[in-house]
């Protein structure tokens, strides 16, 4: 993709600013099956994934678009391998950021609220300050606040949590 960075260099930036700024959530976007991927190039990418620990990840098939420079490479994956190799991707980041959150439970953190999980549900949602979705049951309506709620366990798509 002709990016002038190096793995090597992704994990050391990466490390920098979580040794700067300690609980910081990395998010990134991949775009799988480029010209070109071959499955080591992919394994590559899993390998890098797995060494930086995101939180989020967006992961992107490739579809070919005219007059780019990536239309002109020849070596094209097929789109059972994209799709193959998304799926085997998007495994790795669940697995990843499971463990990324798993690294602040039983600790307290501030939480912006900003929503109901749906219409009838008791259970708010709302986000720490690095993007960990985090639910509550409060005694009472608590909605568009900063509260510090105690981390108690992942369930779902987010950290269930009680009122420190």
């Amino acid at each position: 993709m002709k990016r002038n960075y190096t793995h090597k260099y992704y994990v050391s930036l990466v490390q920098r600013l979580k040794k700067q700024i300690p609980g910081i959530a990395i998010t990134t976007d991949i775009i799988v099956g480029f010209p070109g991927e071959t499955e080591s190039a992919f394994n590559n990418t899993i390998r890098l994934i797995k060494e930086v620990l995101p939180l989020k990840v967006h992961i992107f098939p490739y579809s070919d678009r005219k007059g780019t420079f990536a239309s002109r490479i020849k070596e094209k994956t097929n789109s059972e391998a994209i799709w193959a190799r998304k799926k085997r991707l998007s495994k790795v980041c669940e697995s990843c950021a499971l463990e990324f959150k798993k690294k602040f439970i039983g600790r307290s953190m501030e939480v912006l609220i900003d929503s109901r999980e749906d219409a009838g549900s008791k259970l708010l949602l709302g986000y720490t300050s690095n993007y960990i979705r985090v639910a509550v049951k409060p005694k009472n309506d608590l909605g568009n606040a900063f509260i510090c709620l105690r981390l108690k366990s992942i369930e779902k798509n987010y950290v269930c949590s009680k009122l420190s």
